[in-house]
């Protein structure tokens, strides 16, 4: 078919745009800035190219939901353009609803806000190497109610606020895998899962987040966070903790997880909290340096397990956790911080173990465990 789009930026190309799509089973769209309209629609078993920084999706103020609408697509993929969105705090510029084996790979985003990947009810689709800079994000990358997505390589960076740089909520198998969340102080959640079992955050780098650089939450098995850097830059003030794990009631429990091999360093509270209902864990071979260094309060430490309750309602229980193999080294300043320390805050702290962690140049280089079913083995 005869591409007829002018891409000069100011002519209407949404229906030229659509027409090469929809009869186009593989295409690839010259180089040009494409304005539009109106969401641009794809369909099964296409495989869909642009021309790199050079092909630039530019919806005007007319699109506020969707820009390119993938909706009960199959084997479909998407590579290799620049969107800049409007600025649209509902807007979802890439949204796959419904759909199964679908690619998204090598998009830039400039701007914008809102959702610039949003993934919903969609099965074993893959999301590679995405760049977003510069917006006001609900969430950069965002998967709801999804199984076997894989979102590897992305970069959430310079300039963004908002609330989260990557999420998943619910459904299983949800990997990010060697993704950058950088230069973000005023968004709050680097990288978040909620309710998703068996979901794995690893090989990324967050940095200068204002609440936690990663963290796990709601009903769910078998989190996995390994691997992972989380850092914020030395006295910044902010970011609650480095990484954390934290069910919401006795009916949304996290339980089974393992955090492994992460460094933390400088989050103004503690490196890695395990919180209320967080259940039958793991947090092994991590290293944290220079946590609670902004606060006086002692009751912060390098790992802490606590039975706090975000939501109020039942008894909060953190217990049967393993702390063990991590090395810990300045911890708060002045005042009197632990290594490790468990707190029963408002909840119920038990059956915890702490063994084999080394510690160094610490306020207090000493492990606090106010359980009696608890035990020190370090």
């Amino acid at each position: 078919m005869t591409f007829t789009a002018v891409g000069d930026g100011l002519t209407d190309d949404t229906d030229a745009l659509n027409s090469f799509i929809a009869a186009s089973d593989y295409g690839t769209i010259p180089p040009g800035c494409y304005r539009t309209t109106a969401p641009l629609v794809f369909r099964n078993g296409q495989r869909i190219e642009f021309s790199g920084d050079a092909s630039i999706i530019k919806p005007d103020g007319n699109v506020t939901d969707k820009v390119l609408d993938l909706t009960g697509v199959c084997h479909t993929s998407i590579a290799h353009l620049r969107v800049q969105p409007p600025a649209n705090a509902d807007l979802k510029c890439i949204s796959l609803d419904a759909c199964q084996n679908v690619t998204i790979e090598r998009v830039r985003f400039q701007g914008g806000g809102g959702y610039p990947i949003f993934i919903n009810g969609s099965l074993d689709c893959q999301i590679d190497d995405i760049h977003i800079a510069g917006g006001y994000l609900k969430s950069g990358i965002q998967v709801n109610d999804s199984k076997n997505v894989t979102v590897s390589r992305p970069k959430v960076y310079a300039g963004n606020a908002g609330w989260y740089g990557i999420q998943s909520i619910r459904g299983a198998n949800i990997k990010f895998k060697g993704g950058y969340v950088e230069r973000t102080p005023n968004v709050y959640f680097g990288i978040h899962t909620w309710g998703t079992n068996f979901g794995v955050v690893e090989d990324c780098h967050v940095e200068n987040t204002r609440r936690e650089a990663i963290a796990a939450g709601g009903c769910s098995i078998g989190v996995k966070i390994i691997n992972n850097h989380c850092i914020w830059s030395e006295n910044l003030g902010v970011g609650d903790f480095g990484i954390s794990v934290a069910g919401d009631s006795s009916n949304a429990t996290v339980a089974d997880f393992l955090i492994e091999g992460n460094t933390t360093i400088n989050s103004a509270h503690d490196g890695i909290a395990v919180a209320g209902w967080a259940q039958r864990g793991l947090v092994r071979g991590n290293t944290i340096r220079d946590s609670c260094m902004a606060n006086a309060d002692s009751f912060h430490a390098g790992i802490k397990l606590y039975g706090w309750n975000r939501n109020g309602g039942d008894l909060a229980m953190t217990t049967d956790v393993q702390v063990s193999d991590n090395e810990i080294s300045r911890i708060g300043s002045p005042g009197l911080f632990y290594s490790v320390y468990e707190h029963p805050e408002t909840g119920v702290v038990a059956r915890n173990a702490v063994s084999r962690n080394k510690t160094f140049n610490l306020a207090a280089s000493h492990v606090f465990l106010s359980s009696p079913t608890s035990v020190n083995l370090t």
